[in-house]
């Protein structure tokens, strides 16, 4: 299988709307989904860096541990999700507790390097 086949497996380039598909995630109301810029390096080993691309969109549930997006000091913020009250710090990263103020699901970050 040739370097083609692969990215064909993974990812189409729809020349007529200059969009980049990612399947699996192709059909949704595009006004439900977001792509965001990441500042700074606290999510880091989530393969999360300054500069990276992310991709976000609703979820009907949150599980611990999941990447989410949420106000703060007016603007969005990436947060850890968690149910469990007494986990109140991990590092640098935010952890948010309060499921009805995620705004979104980070589904997936891409980077790209020149």
């Amino acid at each position: 299988m040739g370097s083609k086949d692969i990215k064909n497996l993974c990812m189409g380039y729809d020349e007529k709307q200059r969009a980049l598909m990612v399947y699996g995630y192709t059909g949704y109301i595009k006004d439900d989904w977001f792509a965001m810029p990441a500042f700074g390096r606290r999510y880091h080993e989530y393969g999360i860096a300054d500069g990276s691309v992310l991709l976000c969109g609703p979820s009907e549930s949150f599980c611990d541990g999941d990447l989410v997006i949420a106000e703060e000091n007016g603007g969005p913020a990436v947060f850890v999700f968690s149910t469990d009250p007494n986990y109140t710090e991990d590092g640098d990263k935010r952890i948010l507790h309060d499921e009805s103020q995620i705004q979104a699901k980070i589904m997936g970050s891409f980077n790209f390097y020149q």
